[in-house]
């Protein structure tokens, strides 16, 4: 969006110094020179600090009839972006970096962040995450089972959920961000807690399922093992159950999964 955001700058400069030189008749070439660059730089700072969209204006408003609609990914990637550079708390951090690395911090951020999360969040993620296995491949589905999803392919299947769910994705991402720079204190689930709680789980499966389930658990440990339709089956079985699980089992399976992906 950065380019689109220049190209927007420069036209409405031109156009605003260019109509205020005919109206007042008499602003020489050098003057509309200086009061455009003056006009750019003015709009280049509020687009650096979020306080405008002009590439927006440009690409989605007055040039959609001709371009037509960007790809829902672009979109959520802009307005995700937005968010974060605009965020008191996030923006900071990450301005001064290149995009490569703040795309690499800021995932980092969300994923180690995802577990200092309270547990209405934590809720909110497993009910999101079920969402995203409906409407994934049997291979996306698997990659999230074996915990090796790549950023853009998370953002293509977030893309598919409704303009309400995409918005609570991005929020709880947000949040997940703002924790980790908190470094917000979390009791972290014991594997002796997590192995209960996945007990549970299976003790509400038929004995075949059970069996299947335990099978697939030991090959994830070896990405190169375990069939995607096996490996896709087992973690739709496994956050369909989270928030049927009683307490204390339900909740610790909510944060040892946020610590999963």
């Amino acid at each position: 969006m950065l380019l689109w955001d220049g190209i927007a700058i420069g036209l409405t400069a031109l156009c605003v110094v260019s109509a205020v030189g005919w109206f007042i008749g008499g602003l020489s070439p050098t003057g509309r020179l200086v009061a455009c660059a003056v006009l750019g730089a003015i709009m280049w700072h509020g687009t650096n600090n979020g306080s405008i969209r002009p590439g927006h204006t440009l690409r989605d408003a007055i040039l959609k009839p001709v371009l037509g609609q960007r790809a829902a990914t672009d979109r959520i990637m802009d307005d995700w972006a937005d968010r974060i550079l605009t965020d008191p708390e996030i923006g900071p951090r990450l301005k001064s970096l290149s995009n490569t690395d703040k795309k690499r911090i800021l995932t980092e951020m969300v994923a180690h962040g995802m577990p200092r999360m309270g547990q209405p969040y934590l809720q909110q993620r497993t009910i999101l995450i079920n969402r995203l296995l409906e409407v994934s491949s049997v291979q996306e589905c698997a990659a999230m089972g074996r915990g090796s999803m790549k950023s853009d392919a998370l953002v293509s299947m977030v893309s598919r959920l409704s303009s309400q769910e995409i918005e609570q994705f991005m929020a709880l991402a947000v949040e997940a961000a703002r924790a980790e720079v908190r470094q917000a204190a979390y009791a972290q689930a014991s594997n002796e807690q997590l192995g209960a709680a996945v007990q549970v789980v299976m003790s509400r499966m038929s004995q075949s399922d059970a069996e299947r389930f335990r099978t697939v658990a030991i090959q994830v440990q070896n990405p190169a093992q375990g069939r995607d339709e096996d490996v896709c089956w087992m973690g739709k079985a496994l956050y369909r159950e989270v928030e049927n699980l009683p307490s204390p089992h339900r909740e610790t399976l909510r944060q040892g999964l946020s610590r999963w992906e």
